[in-house]
């Protein structure tokens, strides 16, 4: 396989060390399909490799190692909205649709209840070209169709805002 056929791999792993614990599950989950299938030229060997050493040498908990131990409850009231969801609809809204970033937060913020701040927050998690430290590419090399599976609860609106009227 090419390196590009593990872009959404690549992706899950960098969401994953970054601190996403849905993301760690997901690359839990893709080992699990890889395995099944036979194919263990994916990267996310090398990411299960690192991790396992991370538990039996260095003596972090499991959970914590494989990147799905779940965050800290923060108290206060639990979000509404799913940060995959929001990434998905900003990147179909922006990136291959017709709004700016302004009216895509102004959308998105509407649906969720998210407010400008935590979405920028969020996009600079998720976008490499809004995040200082991160790897060249991030959520935004994720395919359309992908991301349209990914949107959720945000699909209809996302749809109306993506078709022709």
């Amino acid at each position: 396989m090419s390196k590009s056929d593990f872009s959404w791999e690549h992706t899950t792993i960098t969401q994953a060390n970054a601190g996403s614990e849905q993301a760690g599950r997901e690359a839990l989950d893709l080992i699990v399909d890889r395995i099944a299938m036979r194919q263990f030229d994916s990267p996310l060997f090398d990411y299960l490799a690192e991790n396992l050493e991370l538990f039996l040498n260095k003596g972090v908990p499991l959970s914590r190692a494989l990147k799905v131990e779940p965050a800290p409850k923060k108290g206060g009231r639990p979000r509404k909205y799913d940060e995959n969801e929001i990434m998905a609809a900003y990147f179909l809204l922006t990136d291959h649709g017709p709004l700016g970033i302004e009216a895509a937060f102004d959308l998105i913020s509407e649906h969720t209840g998210a407010d400008r701040s935590t979405l920028q927050d969020i996009r600079s998690e998720y976008d490499a070209r809004h995040c200082k430290n991160g790897p060249k590419k991030m959520m935004e090399s994720v395919d359309r169709d992908v991301l349209f599976l990914m949107i959720g609860s945000l699909r209809e609106k996302v749809e109306e805002k993506l078709s022709p009227t």
